[in-house]
């Protein structure tokens, strides 16, 4: 299974590329994701794309505008979270990865300040990517997953839950590490809005919350 650091880096590198994509107007179109995870999914000339930030269009496809520079802390948490997808999809074996190029679109505020506390969103838009799950739409991120698919606390919790609660009213859920979960109650109730946290440890839990159910058979 693709569960090391070294393997992460190296499938990150020959799979995962950034680009800058120049704003242009944009035209909708479906994606297979929820837009309130800040990402989204999509296929063009058999490319898949992670997107994130605000939307562009080119080539006749969906973008948003982007980053071509992630920091250190950035660039490890999507390691991490790749990292972590290629050992819950065992994708060792699988030759997904080989036939889908898969772009990942950062966006220029989290190129700069978010850190690893993407990882989470990142390693869930990998997962339905792959599997064609779809994310509750009403559902944020911010977590860390680490190298041993843990969900680990992040930094600034007040800044992000404002931007939860204040800049998408679809957003009603908060999904982080349990490690955050001491300073999301000590929050002030502005601050947290009508934003519920959920508390998980570990990348099973996190799918378990991200994402739609299955529908029964």
């Amino acid at each position: 299974m693709c569960n090391s650091y070294t393997n992460s880096l190296r499938g990150l590198a020959q799979h995962i590329r950034t680009q800058h994509v120049d704003d242009t107007p944009f035209n909708n179109k479906p994606c297979r994701t929820g837009e309130a995870m800040g990402i989204q999914l999509f296929r063009d000339g058999g490319e898949f794309f992670l997107t994130t930030a605000k939307r562009t269009k080119k080539r006749g496809a969906d973008f948003f505008s982007c980053s071509t520079q992630l920091t250190d802390n950035t660039w490890g948490g999507f390691l991490d979270a790749y990292g972590a997808a290629c050992f819950v999809l065992n994708l060792a074996g699988n030759d997904f990865l080989d036939r889908n190029c898969i772009v990942l679109h950062v966006s220029p505020q989290v190129a700069e300040i978010d850190g690893v506390s993407g990882s989470g969103t990142v390693f869930s838009s990998i997962i339905s990517l792959v599997t064609g799950r779809l994310c509750r739409s009403d559902t944020a991120i911010t977590a860390w997953v680490d190298g041993m698919q843990q969900i680990r606390g992040v930094e600034e919790l007040a800044q992000k839950a404002l931007v939860a609660s204040e800049e998408d009213d679809k957003i009603k859920r908060l999904v982080m590490s349990r490690e955050n979960q001491q300073e999301w109650e000590a929050l002030p109730p502005n601050t947290k809005g009508e934003v519920e946290g959920i508390f998980v440890g570990n990348v099973n839990e996190l799918i378990a919350q991200v994402f739609k159910p299955i529908p029964p058979q």
